[in-house]
C-alpha cells in the first residue's frame, strides 16, 4: 500500500461533539479532534467488558467475605450488639457496594454493545455517568456522616 494514499472512508466518530459519518478523515469535522474508527470502538467495548466483569466480580467477592466475617462475629453475644448498633452503617456500605457492582455490571453492557455494533450509546453514556455521579455522591455521603 502506498503510504502516499489517503486512507479508505469508514464509520468514524468524534467522542467530544459526537460527529459520526463515513469518512477517510483522521479529524472532525466539527470540533478538530481525533475520530475513533469501528475497529477501535469494538477494541474499547472488549476492554470494557474486561474492566467491568473484574470490577463486578472483584467486589462481589468483598461483599461475601466481608458478609461472612460479620455472621462469624455474630457468634459471639458481645461483637453481636456492637454489629446491631451499626446496622445503618453496614447498611451504607452495602449500598455502596451494590452501587459498584451495578456500575461493572452497566460497564459489561456498554462493551457489549461497543463490541457488537462498533458504536456508542448516548442512552448507555448518560446512564454510565449516572451511575458514576451516584457513586461519588454515596462514597461522600458515607464518608461525611457515618
Amino acid at each position: 500500500m502506498d503510504p502516499n494514499m489517503p486512507a479508505p472512508p469508514e464509520y468514524r466518530e468524534c467522542f467530544k461533539c459526537w460527529y459520526q459519518g463515513v469518512t477517510a478523515a483522521e479529524k472532525c469535522p466539527r470540533c478538530g479532534r481525533p475520530m475513533h474508527t469501528s475497529s477501535n470502538i469494538r477494541n474499547r467495548g472488549i476492554l470494557n467488558i474486561v474492566v467491568g466483569l473484574f470490577l463486578a466480580g472483584f467486589m462481589s467477592v468483598i461483599a461475601l467475605w466481608v458478609a461472612m466475617m460479620l455472621t462469624n462475629a455474630m457468634k459471639n453475644p458481645e461483637s453481636a450488639k456492637k454489629i446491631n448498633g451499626e446496622s445503618g452503617f453496614l447498611l451504607a456500605v452495602y449500598a455502596l457496594f451494590a452501587l459498584v457492582i451495578v456500575f461493572g455490571l452497566h460497564s459489561v453492557v456498554i462493551g457489549a454493545f461497543q463490541a457488537i455494533t462498533g458504536r456508542r450509546s448516548r442512552v448507555l453514556i448518560w446512564i454510565m455517568w449516572a451511575l458514576l455521579f451516584g457513586l461519588l455522591f454515596a462514597g461522600g455521603f458515607l464518608r461525611a456522616f457515618l
